[in-house]
């Protein structure tokens, strides 16, 4: 039996692929993530996260994006995905950013200390700096 010219009565059904969403710019779907390289899906979750991150704390937007994206790639796009856990997360860079502003040396003379797990040094990795202080 042949069905030459037999066509479906019903529209063609398009699945569409989650995606995260962020005011202002482009979704994120995960087969967006998937093909591009590992230093680019960084890129690509770190410009929304300062984004969302910026809206509420305009002067450590980049240092708190910074210290996040330390975390791995899956527990960051729950973050976007999750308004509540990204706070949390937010609020603990921010107490570890108070954290170190307190141990902070005063004045000129004040001897140099060591760099806290959370500042990174120039040429310095990202991944596991704060993943495990993070979590």
């Amino acid at each position: 039996m042949k069905f030459k010219g037999w066509r479906c009565p019903w529209p063609p059904v398009q699945v569409q692929e989650p995606a995260v969403c962020v005011p202002g710019q482009e979704p994120l779907t995960v087969s967006m993530l998937a093909a591009a390289p590992p230093h680019k899906q960084k890129q690509m979750i770190g410009e929304r996260l300062y984004s969302l991150i910026y809206d509420g704390h305009t002067q450590l937007a980049s240092e708190i994006t910074g210290m996040l994206l330390a975390i791995d790639n899956s527990e960051l796009l729950l973050m976007l995905e999750s308004p509540e856990c990204l706070s949390t997360k937010v609020e603990e860079a921010l107490a570890m950013l108070q954290a170190h502003q307190a141990t902070k040396p005063m004045g000129v003379n004040a001897t140099k200390t060591r760099r806290p797990a959370c500042v990174r040094e120039v040429g310095q990795s990202q991944e596991g700096l704060l993943a495990g202080a993070l979590v």
